[in-house]
């Protein structure tokens, strides 16, 4: 939108200039999960999945992420009905937190953080590699996008 001059109603267009401008780190959060357990976390402020390949390569597995599951913002859908997955997937500067763990500390960290947590997938054997999958499992294309800091 910044990038491309591009606007919308006023309500869309001052919401995503916002959080883009004003992005909202979750610093007490990530603290929390490392209390909780947690042990591989990430902001995604270089891109959702290229943070969890990161995530992946460090970890020696795989991940497989339900595209029907990836939470994105009313106001995104809205302005990008027919991208707003590639951007959800793909975009950066959200500073939401990524984070993997047991079944077991995903229970108790779902009910001690005062934010929505979604899952979105599992961690799988496998070299490191991150699949989106549709509801029914067939793989989605999505470009990594993201934020490459070497690039």
């Amino acid at each position: 939108m910044l990038l491309e001059g591009l606007t919308f109603d006023a309500e869309t267009d001052s919401h995503l200039r916002d959080a883009h401008n004003h992005p909202m780190p979750r610093v007490q959060q990530g603290i929390a999960l490392a209390e909780s357990g947690v042990v591989a976390a990430m902001d995604v402020s270089d891109g959702l999945v290229n943070d969890l390949t990161k995530i992946c390569a460090a970890s020696g597995a795989a991940a497989i992420v339900r595209a029907d599951d990836v939470p994105a913002d009313s106001f995104l859908k809205k302005a990008y009905p027919n991208n707003w997955l590639g951007l959800a997937l793909g975009g950066g500067e959200d500073y939401e937190l990524l984070f993997t763990a047991p079944q077991s500390v995903m229970d108790k960290v779902v009910r001690s953080l005062d934010i929505p947590v979604a899952i979105i997938g599992d961690i799988v054997e496998g070299s490191p590699r991150v699949e989106v999958v549709d509801g029914t499992g067939n793989p989605v294309s999505v470009e990594r996008g993201g934020w490459d800091h070497f690039q």
